[in-house]
């Protein structure tokens, strides 16, 4: 189809929030007395950049502006990039700005020229050009745009101020141009018809101003001065611009007086003076000028400068009309000629656009709506363009056929997407709420709160009485919602007031301009034009781009006939009819019986009698019915399309770059609105042909239809029209749904759901929704991206190009049939679960494609939603699709495996994983048994769902349902890592009855290693790994493991516990073990150190056979008998009752017993200094420590002497000690301390001195001696007996030599017979007696001693009585000699 055929249809994107905007003032100097009264309508217009192809910034892209009295505001736009500070506003105080603005590219630049009524402005932008590179961090396909460095030295930079004499009226129009060599140009003109030229040059300061002649100059000089008199107003240019004519900048003029004119902007003079009246059909009439006066636009670009078109608006008081004219150079002299003539429609034109393609223009009706139209080089007539004027519910209709809450339904019309500017709702509710600031930047949830608030305090107002009945409050709610509705409609029709148009020449798209916002009017298709025009004056010409229509011209007027029948049975319809089918596919009514009903009430109506006789007529002009109606669904249906189809997979699409094709924020939403209208036609076009077909039904044996053509339509068409209206109203619904913000949260619980699903590698991400959007454009910011890679970047017209397949293939995706599954993978990620249910609901009733995998989608929305049950319900009925429905199964999840049963578990392994991002275990276990009870016995995934079922249970404490699917596990290593955590859970639970209540069967083992390796892993000061492994031992009467578990933990608790409690646990440890071990047979009483890895059930000396093994001398196994542990036993009990016994006024030694490694003899040494005398001598004697047992006398021999010495408290306490010291159990004997502990130590050297020694005896007197302390009488009775001659030596080196020497006389009388029973010896010395030792060499050094201190008077005389002593011993032993002699002899 050519471009000329195509109609236009308003297009408005959404445009709630707009961006920021940056106001600046600009002081001009004028004087406010004179400028304060100028009133000048408001303008607006625009200037779309020239695109070459080879510059991507610059496609889609227009800088536009709004005037309002002194202020304009500039904009810029571009459907492919967002741009970043596109939006200011300049303030020139008091000089109202004039008509005429225009904007030109220049090398680098963008220049803008702004005359207003006291000065002229250059403002100077970079070109798109220059800023294509700087992207802008954080802005998805950010572009700086050419305003984002304006200032206010922006307007200041290059201007020039009047100072206009207070005789001359103000300027009232204008217009500007920008030449080649970059030289400003500004023509002013006021309302005496003076005209005055301003060029402002390249260099700033290279001004001139010049006034242009007057328009009689153009008869003469001499004529000038004859007609000066008579010079009037009717000369006066209404409208005028600057453009190249003849190789000269010349200034073109329509006058009052209907009139053509011409200034060379060179000389001044006026070169062109031309009657237009002549060129139309009133030439030679006396015509009246209009009140909205002539206009003139420049229609095609410059060619060389040689001649120009121009499009002059004639308005006079009978009509106005459109005339184009070609003013060209002939020989030196402008002549015109005129081109065509199109008359005006009857309205108030605000602005229109001439190209050579043709003429659009926009006017407002005397009622305010606004009226488009256009006329196509070679058309006839004006063509209507649909605006958006009539997309605005009434209140009235709002609320038709609709029972719901007002509140909802007006909120939701409200806060639609696109529907209202923020602006305009928070004007609308400061009329409500006077005290409420107009506060900018507020946000949507703000915004609704308070319009809910204002809304409620005006329903309390309007009640009188404080208590009212429901309906009452009902009636009033509904009535100040619809006036709060209504008020904030009018402010948005204020805001849709057009100021003007923006055409481009590379695009057939025209950008209309409002008020408050932007609209393009969008080229349509064929079936949309139809629908929209109901017909009228469409031919089959228009079906030219559809392939199956366009080959088959009699197949083109069968469908041409019936999209006519449809449209006029479409006017015959109710008002409310396209409520009636949305509230029926809404409460999931089938739209076949509404037809139904409709057709039946159409029908039964006599107001058109006419009306059903034409449509008939025009049914049978029909030729082929059903090949028409096939035609025609085919048209409608998308299920053939590329993608729905599943011919073309879009994510398989790979282009260079990303396509930036009305890829901005902007440019989305203008896909998305014509997406919405070209839908809602459809919808429309089904519903009418759904009515139509049950007409005919109704009506076909009374118009001749062949009852085979009624039966075809009965049974094949009219089901697949209602499909058609199932489908499109969905369609409808998803375009105008709005797409709720989720919560950070929200989102991160998205991906990763994602991530367990496998999803987020093979679908686009989906940005999070911002406010005020419609989640059919969240799915073209998110999967959309693929689409226009598919569409590309096109290099001619992209409203043409490309526009039209992204929607086409948008739709497809989204339709319910669609065999691609992107919407779906969409909904998924999108975290709008609310939306996902209603989506699902409208489909439920009566589409099969693609069931299980809705379940599917909404089994996950009711999930994030708090709902698992339902969506578990849902999870088992969509896995009756696996693997049946391929698209679940592949398209959706992508599931892997070669078998139906590999499909299924893979499904419910799936779910599973994404229900444990939920706190749901029992759903979990409901899923994990059913995929039990369908996986195959040897499938090798049952393992995994026998380990996650097992999970679950132990979570929840179900220990006997744990158990039996821990042992069901087929998998050997999954059942014993399930056996760990069975164990480690149920002690951490300290359910240890209940965990050694079960039988284990082949797992004991595994539950002995498990347990010994968590008990060597674990903290001592908590665990009871070894107490259950002991217990678990002695039940199953295996003592010697028993003891070797405690022995272990004993150890342990030694060197990792160092505190009291392990000191305890250590002793239990030790008791246990040894308790477990007099339960064995003694010649099994041992077991292996721990450490070692030998197997503590086999024996380490003797074979299976009962034989001795040869011991291994390299060996490190180290083996325990029942002995050694209780001599570690009876170590750490020492060391226990270190910890616990305070020594009289001391405190209990509680640090050095409980050093790690402490020996026996360190410990006997701190028994000893702690008073536990008894505790050291068992000690010793328990480990065999001689030399221990002397510091144990040593240390109670000082304990005795210094008691001796003690007086009082000292003694009195000394009890508390003597009293843990009870030699053989038995209490300590004496009268006071003192003799008690003398006792203690009578008993301690006495009892353990062996035989044959006196080491004891000699630390006692030793000790005794050092603390200058007499020695008892047992004590040297005694020591005599064992060895006299020590004593002796001792006496001599502690210094007694007196004492030795009395002891020497006594043992040399004992040898001779004078005492021997006290120094064990038997009778005295004879020739019949046992001999007798004397110690000579001690007796010697003891002489000598005595030699030398002989000067002390008590030492002279036990020498000289130890000589005495020693002659008769001599002199014996002579005569026991001779006599023992005389008997051997005799």
């Amino acid at each position: 189809m050519c471009e000329g055929s195509r109609g236009l249809r308003e297009v408005v994107p959404n445009q709630s929030v707009p961006p920021p905007i940056r106001e600046f003032t600009v002081s001009t100097g004028a004087a406010q007395s004179t400028l304060q009264d100028i009133k000048l309508p408001d303008t607006a217009g625009g200037y779309t950049y020239c695109y070459d192809g080879a510059t991507p910034a610059l496609a889609n892209r227009t800088l536009y502006w709004r005037t309002q009295g002194d202020t304009i505001e500039i904009n810029e736009v571009s459907l492919n990039y967002n741009l970043v500070g596109s939006r200011v506003k300049f303030r020139f105080v008091d000089t109202p700005l004039l008509p005429g603005i225009t904007v030109h590219e220049s090398w680098g630049n963008v220049v803008v020229l702004v005359p207003t009524v006291g000065s002229v402005h250059k403002l100077s932008f970079p070109h798109p050009t220059r800023l294509e590179g700087k992207g802008i961090s954080g802005v998805e396909g950010g572009l700086m745009s050419v305003l984002g460095e304006a200032s206010v030295n922006t307007a200041r930079e290059c201007q020039h101020v009047f100072n206009w004499p207070a005789s001359t009226p103000l300027p009232s129009t204008a217009s500007t141009y920008f030449t080649q060599d970059e030289e400003s140009i500004f023509v002013l003109g006021n309302t005496t018809g003076q005209l005055t030229c301003v060029k402002l040059g390249r260099v700033r300061g290279m001004t001139s101003v010049n006034s242009l002649a007057a328009p009689s100059s153009y008869l003469g000089r001499v004529w000038t001065s004859i007609t000066r008199s008579q010079q009037d107003m009717s000369t006066q240019p209404t409208s005028f611009i600057i453009t190249l004519l003849g190789g000269q900048l010349s200034l073109l003029a329509v006058c009052k007086d209907h009139k053509i004119r011409a200034w060379s902007l060179s000389s001044y003079e006026c070169v062109l003076a031309t009657d237009l009246v002549q060129f139309t059909a009133e030439s030679g009439r006396q015509m009246v000028s209009g009140s909205q006066g002539h206009r003139v636009s420049l229609v095609q670009g410059e060619d060389g400068g040689k001649e120009q078109v121009v499009a002059i608006y004639m308005c006079f008081q009978q009509h106005s009309q459109f005339l184009l004219v070609r003013v060209s150079s002939q020989a030196g002299q402008l002549a015109v000629t005129p081109v065509t003539t199109v008359y005006s429609p009857d309205y108030d034109l605000v602005g229109f656009s001439a190209s050579d393609r043709g003429l659009v223009g926009v006017w407002t009706s005397s009622e305010g709506d606004t009226v488009v139209r256009r006329t196509v080089v070679g058309g006839v007539g004006w063509d209507t363009v649909t605006t958006c004027d009539t997309d605005m519910l009434a209140p009235e209709e709002l609320e038709l056929n609709n029972e719901e809450d007002p509140r909802q339904v007006y909120l939701g019309a409200l806060f639609a997407p696109g529907a209202f500017l923020a602006s305009t709702l928070v004007k609308t509710v400061a009329i409500f709420r006077r005290s409420v600031e107009r506060e900018e930047g507020v946000s949507w949830d703000r915004l609704r709160a308070e319009v809910v608030s204002a809304v409620e305090c005006e329903v309390q107002g309007s009640l009188q009485e404080y208590e009212v009945t429901d309906e009452d409050y009902v009636l009033a709610s509904r009535a100040a919602w619809a006036r709060f509705y209504s008020c904030a409609c009018q402010y948005r029709s204020a805001g849709l007031q057009p100021m003007g148009l923006v055409a481009s020449k590379d695009t057939t798209a025209v950008m209309l301009i409002r008020r408050e916002l932007i609209t393009w009017l969008r080229p349509v298709e064929a079936l949309e034009q139809v629908v929209v025009t109901g017909g009228v004056g469409i031919t089959t010409d228009i079906f030219s781009d559809i392939p199956p229509i366009s080959a088959n011209p009699g197949l083109a007027s069968d469908v041409l006939h019936l999209l006519v029948a449809s449209s006029m049975v479409g006017r015959m319809l109710p008002p409310g009819t396209i409520n009636t089918f949305s509230d029926a596919v809404a409460r999931l009514h089938s739209p076949d019986l509404v037809s139904k009903s409709i057709a039946q009430e159409v029908l039964a109506d006599q107001d058109q009698p006419g009306a059903m006789g034409e449509v008939m007529g025009r049914i049978g002009l029909v030729q082929d019915m059903q090949q028409g109606m096939e035609c025609l669904l085919y048209c409608l249906e998308l299920d053939r399309g590329s993608v729905s189809s599943g011919e073309l997979d879009i994510s398989d699409v790979e282009r260079e770059g990303v396509c930036r094709v009305f890829s901005s924020t902007l440019g989305t939403s203008v896909v998305a609105e014509s997406l919405r209208q070209q839908v809602e036609t459809r919808l429309w076009l089904a519903q009418q042909l759904l009515v139509t077909q049950h007409l005919v039904m109704g009506c076909g044996s009374s118009a001749g239809l062949a009852p085979t053509t009624l039966d075809m339509i009965q049974s094949t068409f009219l089901p697949r029209t209602t499909v058609m209206v199932h489908c499109y109203s969905v369609l409808h619904w998803l375009c105008s749904a709005p797409a709720r913000p989720p919560i950070h949260s929200a989102i991160q619980q998205s991906l990763r759901q994602m991530a367990v699903l496998r999803l987020g590698e093979n679908s686009s991400p989906v940005p999070p929704a911002k406010e005020n959007t419609s989640i059919l454009e969240l799915f073209l910011a998110g999967p959309g991206t693929r689409v226009r890679a598919v569409v590309g970047d096109v290099g001619g017209d992209a409203w043409l190009l490309a526009l039209p397949p992204l929607t086409n293939m948008t739709a497809q995706l989204l339709w319910p049939r669609c065999a691609a599954p992107t919407f779906l993978h969409f909904l998924l990620t999108s975290c709008q679960h609310s939306l996902i249910q209603q989506y699902c609901r409208l489909l439920s009733t009566w589409c099969d494609w693609h069931c299980h995998a809705r379940q599917f989608l909404l089994a996950t929305a009711l999930l994030n939603m708090c709902e698992q049950e339902k969506a578990v319900d849902l999870f088992l009925s969509a896995a009756g699709g696996v693997p049946q429905d391929q698209f679940l199964t592949e398209h959706l999840l992508n599931l892997s495996g070669d078998t139906a049963d590999d499909l299924t578990v893979s499904y419910f392994l799936r779910v599973i994983s994404l229900l444990e991002q939920f706190s749901c275990p029992d759903l979990v276990i409901t899923l994990a048994e059913t995929g039990l009870a369908v996986a195959p016995q040897t499938h090798p995934e049952r393992a995994t769902l026998a380990y996650i079922l097992f999970s679950y249970h132990l979570k929840l404490g179900h220990n006997d349902d744990a158990y039996d699917a821990m042992v069901s596990n087929p998998d050997t290593l999954r059942r014993k890592d399930s056996l760990r955590q069975f164990l480690v859970t149920l002690f951490d639970r300290g359910e240890l009855a209940v965990l050694s209540g079960y039988p284990y069967i082949d797992m004991l083992d595994d539950v002995e290693n498990i347990i010994e390796s968590r008990a060597r892993s674990a903290d001592l000061s908590v665990n009871n790994y070894y107490d259950f492994l002991y217990s678990f031992h002695v039940l199953k009467e295996n003592y010697r493991k028993a003891a070797h578990v405690m022995y272990e933990c004993g150890a342990r608790l030694g060197l990792e516990l160092n505190s009291l409690t392990g000191l305890k646990k250590q002793a239990q440890s030790f008791l246990a073990c040894i308790n477990s071990l007099k339960l064995v047979n003694p010649k099994y009483q041992w077991i292996v150190k721990p450490g070692h890895t030998t197997n503590t059930s086999k024996s380490p000396k003797h074979g299976l056979d009962g034989e001795e093994k040869e011991i291994n001398a390299t060996s490190s196994m180290e083996v325990l008998e029942l002995l050694d542990i209780e001599k570690e036993l009876i170590l750490t009990q020492a060391r226990l009752k270190l910890c616990t016994f305070a020594n009289g006024n001391s405190e209990p030694v509680a640090s050095l017993p409980l050093t790690p490694g402490l020996t026996a003899v360190e410990t006997v040494s701190l028994l000893v200094a702690s008073n536990l005398y008894m505790d050291a001598v068992n000690l010793c004697i328990t480990f065999k420590l001689p030399r221990s047992m002397n510091s144990v006398v040593e240390g109670l021999a000082a304990k005795c002497a210094k008691l001796s010495n003690s007086r009082g408290a000292e003694v009195s306490a000394a009890w508390t000690w003597l009293a843990e010291n009870r030699p053989g159990g038995k209490e300590v004997q004496g009268e006071d301390a003192v003799e008690a502990s003398w006792q203690l130590l009578e008993h301690i050297v006495t009892t353990q001195e062996e035989a044959g020694c006196s080491s004891l005896y000699r630390s006692a007197v030793s000790r005794l001696a050092s603390s200058s302390c007499s020695f008892p009488p047992w004590l040297l009775a005694g020591y005599k007996k064992r060895d006299c001659s020590e004593l002796i030596r001792l006496y001599h080196q502690l210094g007694y030599i007196e004492l030795a020497g009395e002891l020497a006389i006594e043992y040399i009388m004992a040898v001779m017979g004078v005492g021997a029973e006290y120094f064990g010896l038997e009778g005295g010395l004879s020739a019949t007696s046992k001999p007798a030792w004397v110690p000579w060499t001690v007796l010697d050094r003891l002489f000598l001693e005595l030699k030398e201190n002989s000067s002390h008077a008590g030492v002279k005389n036990v020498k000289e009585r130890l000589e005495g002593t020693v002659e008769k011993y001599l002199d014996l032993v002579e005569k026991v000699s001779n006599d023992m002699v005389a008997q051997r002899a005799g």
